[in-house]
């Protein structure tokens, strides 16, 4: 729940409770499916066994327009290459005047300052895929029936405002349940961005057409932003676009998001 900005309700109702369509058609909701519900309410008679939180994920449908996401760069998790730095030691100048390098020292630059370095490099407005490689993200692990959404299919995905094209099913072991592959797969694409929390709080709270855009928007309201100013990442936008997708047929969920960073840089060395 942290890496959500905006676009979700029910987080403060119990798991448990009924969600009708009414929720569904305001945001995202967080839920869990019917038949977990049923699981977890047996189990209740026996000790309260069982893993709820297995099937827990964010609910949508058309009408629960856009779910909006911060993705943290981690510079915790970022392989800083090494630096060095070639000194000339000791200096001669030649019979036709030239200056040449008699001995060089070299000294190689702390991986502290090469952090800071690229701090200040990934800054907002940057090139997002200097520093993101690629998405998971993945449905909740259950059937539905045959009119469930197809996240593939009935989801549109954009990074830091550009759509996402080439969505792929990730076919591996433990991505699978009852046959049916829960998770997609993308990469960040061309002319993606880096961006903030606070700038994209700034423009969920913009009017459009004298009506405001936010909804639900995460540590607003207080004025204050839950990320460091210099926090920097790339937003993620999910929307169903299926208007055939529905709430008792099977909304489309979103249960886990996982980002890969590039390893090294792509950029000549500083």
């Amino acid at each position: 729940k942290d890496t959500v900005v905006s676009g979700t309700t029910g987080e403060d109702i119990d798991i448990m409770f009924p969600k009708s369509a009414l929720y569904y058609n305001k945001a995202w909701t967080l839920d869990i499916a019917e038949d977990a519900k049923h699981t977890k309410r047996y189990h209740k008679r026996n000790g309260d066994l069982g893993f709820i939180d297995t099937k827990k994920a964010y609910y949508g449908v058309p009408a629960s327009g856009s779910l909006s996401m911060f993705l943290p760069f981690q510079h915790s998790n970022y392989d800083y290459p090494s630096k060095d730095r070639n000194e000339p030691k000791q200096r001669r100048t030649t019979k036709d005047g030239n200056t040449e390098n008699l001995e060089y020292k070299t000294e190689s630059l702390p991986v502290k300052d090469i952090d800071e370095e690229r701090m200040l490099r990934a800054r907002e407005g940057e090139d997002a895929t200097i520093f993101f490689q690629s998405l998971v993200v993945c449905e909740v692990n259950e059937q539905r029936g045959k009119d469930e959404c197809i996240i593939e299919k009935d989801v549109n995905f954009t990074i830091s405002d550009v759509s996402v094209t080439n969505v792929k099913i990730v076919n591996a072991v433990g991505f699978s349940y009852l046959r049916k592959n829960s998770c997609v797969s993308f990469q960040v694409p061309k002319g993606a961005k880096l961006t903030t929390r606070r700038e994209m709080q700034k423009e969920i709270e913009k009017p459009s057409g004298g009506r405001s855009l936010r909804r639900d928007a995460k540590d607003s309201d207080n004025g204050q932003d839950s990320a460091p100013v210099d926090e920097v990442g790339i937003s993620l936008e999910i929307l169903v676009s299926n208007p055939r997708v529905s709430w008792n047929k099977g909304a489309c969920s979103v249960s886990h998001v996982v980002w890969e960073q590039v390893a090294s840089p792509s950029t000549k060395p500083f």
